[in-house]
Formats: C-alpha cells, structure tokens, sequence
C-alpha cells in the first residue's frame, strides 16, 4: 500500500517477497555484554540502551534479558535476545 505508492512516485520497482534472497536460518541467542568479545564497559550503556529501543524494536528479535540499570552501575551493560540468524554450514 504505502511501500507500494512510494515505489511508484520514485519510478522504482517494489521489491517482491519472491526477490528476496533465501538462507537457511535458525534461532539464536545473541548476546551483547561486557566482559565478552565485545568488552562493553559502563560508559556504553546509554549505545546499548538506543539499540535496544530504536534498532531492534524494528527488527524480528524476542529480547530474552533486557538491559538494567544496574547493569549500567556495576560497569557490565547486558542485553540478550532470541534473533534468526543464518545457520552454520
């Protein structure tokens, strides 16, 4: 409807389901965390607190564990999510 419209107006072509790459994928955890690969430290706490809230709500993410404000405190912010993720071959 609206995808569609805009498509027109610009003269482009709608992107069809059928378009659209395929890969097997399964379910995962994945976490972001301090003291992991990615050494989060507290002063990145307000970073993983945006993601949370304007990336991954638009994504197809259960959040699993939330991110704290304690965990901001105690210098380790955590978040942990269900995410569909390309499967290991």
């Amino acid at each position: 409807s609206t995808d569609e419209l805009v498509a027109r107006v610009r003269g482009e072509r709608l992107t069809l389901p059928g378009d659209v790459e395929r890969f097997p994928a399964v379910w995962e955890k994945v976490s972001f965390r301090g003291a992991g690969k990615l050494h989060l430290e507290n002063r990145d706490c307000a970073l993983v607190q945006q993601l949370r809230r304007q990336v991954l709500t638009r994504m197809s993410v259960q959040v699993i564990k939330d991110i704290e404000r304690m965990d901001c405190v105690q210098g380790s912010p955590r978040l942990k999510v269900m995410a569909l993720v390309a499967e290991k071959t």
